[in-house]
């Protein structure tokens, strides 16, 4: 990792912090407003489940669900079960994936009715697990955000040894193409995207050319749901298209860190973890290529 990636890195990391730390700096000091003072602990157990969904009334107020309603959005499937498998309890299916939730917002909702109920307050017992219950939810709800979805549709093939290599031929294109932009992109973060420039989130240069990646590994996720997949490879297919899907997901969180800044932080650590990934999956092909006695061109040698 470059020197520049680590210090957008850090940059990233001290702004959500210094985010965090602002927020409750304002309502811990600035009673004079009265925003604070006419809040007061709500007069419930934070354990309790009111109406046995899975969510506890504190997390219900999180949520913005009805304690009261087993299933706010009346989907037949219960609150606690939607927020537990990544969907959203307050839209029915099937469009209903916590994919764009702002992790930014959704921490300083929970961190105001945190506040509100009191679990947040540094004086209540539950403070400190409060705080790292916060800390768990903030990290399970932006890794299920960006986290991305299984291939639309599938053209499944028998694993005859033509379609086999009709499908390495073209998938290794597909490879390149991915290795290609994905090298340009760590590149470009590393020499280009300089800190100093004016503006920083709201550089428009920030912007485009991450608006400019989204299209460029989305255009590439197309041209992998077009190849016929022999059965024999489906798994490793799923793996390289949640790949390319991934560094979609990866450049919107960063074109958007604007108004997101924790999301685009944790897109950050993805990249580098992609990149820890890719040396196996690469492997991974070149194994197969080998035991199905295929031909492969240079990149799986």
């Amino acid at each position: 990792m470059t020197h520049k990636i680590k210090l957008f890195f850090v940059f990233l990391a001290v702004s959500a912090v210094v985010s965090v730390m602002s927020f409750f700096d304002v309502f811990h000091g600035v009673r004079s407003a009265k925003l604070f003072d006419s809040v007061q602990p709500l007069p419930i157990d934070t354990t309790q489940d009111a109406d046995q969904d899975g969510l506890s009334d504190s997390d219900e107020s999180y949520w913005d669900t009805d304690f009261q309603n087993p299933d706010t959005d009346s989907d037949g499937f219960l609150d606690g079960e939607e927020v537990a498998s990544g969907r959203d309890p307050n839209q029915a299916g099937p469009d209903d994936q916590l994919l764009n939730i702002n992790i930014t917002k959704r921490m300083a909702d929970i961190a105001v009715a945190g506040l509100a109920e009191g679990s947040l307050q540094p004086d209540n017992p539950l403070y400190s697990q409060s705080l790292n219950d916060l800390t768990d939810t903030i990290l399970d709800d932006g890794l299920r955000s960006l986290n991305p979805s299984d291939p639309s549709h599938i053209t499944i093939v028998d694993s005859s040894k033509d379609n086999q290599q009709q499908y390495v031929s073209y998938s290794e294109k597909i490879w390149e193409m991915f290795l290609k932009s994905l090298g340009e992109e760590i590149e470009s973060i590393g020499q280009n995207l300089e800190l100093s420039n004016n503006g920083g989130f709201n550089n428009s240069e920030y912007i485009s050319y991450f608006n400019s990646k989204v299209i460029e590994f989305q255009n590439i996720t197309n041209r992998l749901e077009e190849v016929k997949v022999p059965q024999n490879w489906k798994e490793d297919h799923i793996d390289f298209y949640h790949l390319i899907s991934q560094m979609v997901i990866v450049n919107k969180a960063l074109t958007d860190a604007k108004n997101d800044s924790i999301k685009a932080m944790m897109s950050f650590n993805l990249l580098s973890d992609i990149t820890d990934i890719l040396p196996q999956l690469i492997y991974n092909y070149a194994q197969k290529i080998k035991t199905e006695s295929l031909s492969g061109n240079y990149l799986f040698d």
